[in-house]
C-alpha cells in the first residue's frame, strides 16, 4: 500500500512550495522512497530546485476533456510508491473534479491508496474559508494535515476563535503542524533564486555562518514537526524492517 500526499492550500502565496521543498528534504533525510509530481505549470519552482535530485514528473489537473487523462499517472504512481504532489494556486475546482469524475474515493479504497491533504494556511480569512470548503467537499474520505505557516502569520486568533472551523478540525481528526519561520529577511528569496535545495544552502559559500545556521535550525524544527505527525511511521517501519 502507498499513499498520495497533496500539498495544497489553493490560495497563492501561502507557502505551498516552501512546505513541499522541506517535506522532500525530510523524506530524503529519512531515506524514504517517493515520487514527486510538479503540477504548478506557471511556476514549477519545486521541480527547478529538486528535479535533478529526486524522482520527479509533471502532472496536470484540469476539467477540460482534452486533458481528462493528464493526471492518471499521479494515481498510478500512488499505487506503487509514496507520491508527493506540489499543487498550484486556484486548484480546488479541477482537483475536486478529478476526484469526483473518476470516483477516486472508491478506487483508492480498492487499490489500497490513502489520500493525505497537507493544507498550508496563512491564518487569514480567505485561507480559513478555503480550508472549510475542503472539508465540505472531501469530508472524511481523506486524511488532513493543516500546516500553520508561522513564517507568514504570528497571530492565529482568527484561526483559533473560529468555532465552526474548530469543530471541523476535531470531527476530521486533523493533524496540525506548526511550520517554523526561516529567519533572514532575504534568505528564503536568495535560496530560491539560486535554485538551491535547503540541504545545499546549509554549506553554500554565498551565505555567511549565521545564515547557514539559520537554515540548519529551520530544517531541524520543521523535521521535528513532521516527525510528530506520525504520518510517515509506516514507511519508516518498513524501511527499518528491510535493514
Amino acid at each position: 500500500m502507498a499513499n498520495l500526499h497533496v500539498i495544497t492550500g489553493y490560495k497563492g502565496g501561502v507557502g505551498k512550495s516552501l512546505v513541499t521543498c522541506v517535506l522532500l528534504e525530510f523524506l530524503l533525510a529519512k531515506n524514504i522512497a517517493f515520487k514527486l509530481f510538479e503540477t504548478d505549470r506557471d511556476n514549477p519552482d519545486v521541480k527547478r530546485r529538486y528535479g535533478d535530485t529526486v524522482n520527479c514528473d509533471i502532472g496536470l489537473f484540469s476539467e477540460a476533456r482534452r486533458h481528462q487523462d493528464a493526471a492518471n499517472n499521479i494515481f498510478t504512481s500512488a499505487t506503487e510508491i509514496l507520491t508527493i504532489v506540489n499543487s498550484p494556486a486556484q486548484l480546488f475546482a479541477p482537483f475536486a473534479h478529478w476526484f469526483e469524475a473518476n470516483d477516486l474515493f472508491t478506487l483508492g479504497a480498492e487499490e489500497g491508496v490513502s489520500y493525505y491533504f497537507w493544507f498550508v494556511c496563512d491564518g487569514g480569512f480567505d485561507s480559513i474559508d478555503l480550508l472549510k470548503k475542503t472539508f465540505q467537499f472531501f469530508t472524511d474520505n481523506v486524511h488532513y494535515v493543516v500546516v500553520k505557516n508561522h513564517g507568514l502569520c504570528e497571530d492565529w486568533k482568527l484561526f483559533e476563535s473560529d468555532t465552526a472551523l474548530q469543530k471541523q478540525l476535531k470531527k476530521y481528526k486533523v493533524i496540525i503542524v506548526d511550520f517554523p519561520l526561516l529567519l533572514g529577511r532575504t534568505l528564503p528569496h536568495e535560496i530560491n533564486t539560486l535554485s538551491l535545495m535547503f540541504s545545499q544552502a546549509i554549506a553554500h559559500p554565498g551565505f555567511d555562518k549565521i545564515n547557514q545556521q539559520r537554515v540548519k535550525t529551520f530544517l531541524r524544527k520543521a523535521f521535528q514537526a513532521f516527525e510528530a505527525t506520525g504520518v510517515f511511521t509506516h514507511e519508516q517501519q518498513q524501511l527499518s524492517a528491510q535493514q
